[in-house]
């Protein structure tokens, strides 16, 4: 599983439009624009499970420094721990931090099928192509992500359907994947042309995007959070 690994956008001030057309001015740093599809709901931390804050923690320990990576943990649906930190790995070829999963953990994971896998995203972006295939291939009851943007956390969530995970090839999941992108790269560039979207937030929105649609394609329920309280 991986972070999109790429670079931020710093602005300081979002401008967008509502549905009614009134103009909008928000914190690039906190909230989407526009559709309400694409709404951020909040969190408190502490209401986060102790195996989440601890992801949360690390985020924020590593965040600009030389130790700044990604992490992974497996918890059950009982609160129990099923694995322990794995330490991911920077890869010079993808541009960002992949953490590889023991195969042994993972047969675990598709035997027990009540597995929840988080880790971190060090770049803040929602899911990469490559968690999906993560998820649907471990066969995890959901899949969640802490990602830091400017001070602030978030958490992306997806979770595997009551009737199983979307029986797809690997291939053709980063292919629709690609395809999403690329359809919302263009939506997003024509927002921004047009004042509609602030170039601040073209990053986030593209991945965030790209996993709405994905997920309702597939019948998968996907949610991002801002995590209050965090301290």
């Amino acid at each position: 599983m991986e972070s999109t690994g790429l670079s931020e956008l710093r602005e300081p001030l979002g401008v967008g439009f509502g549905e009614d057309g009134k103009r909008l001015f928000l914190n690039v740093r906190e909230e989407t624009i526009g559709n309400p599809k694409y709404k951020v709901e909040t969190v408190d931390f502490k209401d986060l499970n102790l195996f989440e804050q601890e992801l949360v923690h690390f985020t924020k320990q590593v965040k600009n420094t030389t130790e700044q990576n990604e992490i992974a943990l497996a918890w059950s649906a009982d609160g129990k721990l099923i694995m322990s930190q794995v330490l991911g790995k920077y890869s010079k070829k993808r541009n960002t931090y992949v953490v590889t999963i023991p195969q042994s953990y993972a047969t675990i994971f598709r035997q027990r099928g009540d597995v929840s896998l988080g880790h971190n995203h060090v770049f803040g972006k929602s899911f990469s192509d490559e968690d999906w295939v993560e998820a649907m291939d471990k066969n995890v009851a959901e899949l969640i992500a802490i990602g830091e943007r400017d001070g602030k956390y978030y958490r992306y969530k997806i979770q595997r359907p009551p009737n199983g995970w979307t029986r797809i090839l690997s291939d053709d999941l980063r292919s629709l994947f690609s395809d999403l992108q690329i359809k919302h790269d263009g939506l997003i560039d024509f927002e921004v042309s047009t004042g509609k979207l602030d170039k601040g937030l073209v990053l986030f929105e593209l991945m965030h995007r790209t996993n709405v649609e994905l997920s309702a394609k597939i019948n998968v329920k996907y949610t991002v959070e801002r995590i209050k309280g965090v301290n």
